[in-house]
């Protein structure tokens, strides 16, 4: 009699994510920049938001004018693809790990669950 061995495919992977829902990890600016294409001012803007600064208080940490200020905001809005602060916030709090694993998985060849073939 003949056993029969099974034998895990070499493709076969897994893929585990942890969070806690608690907390929210903040972006660097470095983060935000190569992320979604902000100029160094632009991620400073965001840095400064998502420390739950209000926008006169932007305003005056960066010593900018509230024209310049919503001049960035534009910038900020088109390149996040967003229409408000609040949307900003939670795409800038949620999006930015979330847009890595998108285009990670994107890349990656499907294989049905039962296997190839």
């Amino acid at each position: 009699m003949r056993s029969e061995r099974r034998v895990t495919p070499a493709w076969a992977v897994a893929l585990v994510f942890l969070h806690d829902p608690t907390t929210h990890p903040v972006p660097t600016v470095e983060a935000l920049r190569i992320a979604y294409g902000l100029t160094p001012a632009e991620a400073r803007i965001c840095e400064l938001l998502l420390q739950d600064l209000t926008i006169q208080e932007v305003e005056e940490r960066l010593q900018i004018t509230e024209n310049t200020r919503k001049t960035h905001l534009r910038g900020i809005f088109a390149k996040c693809e967003v229409n408000s602060q609040e949307a900003l916030i939670r795409v800038l709090l949620f999006g930015l790990g979330t847009k890595e694993v998108v285009e990670t998985a994107a890349a990656v060849p499907s294989v049905p669950l039962g296997g190839p073939g």
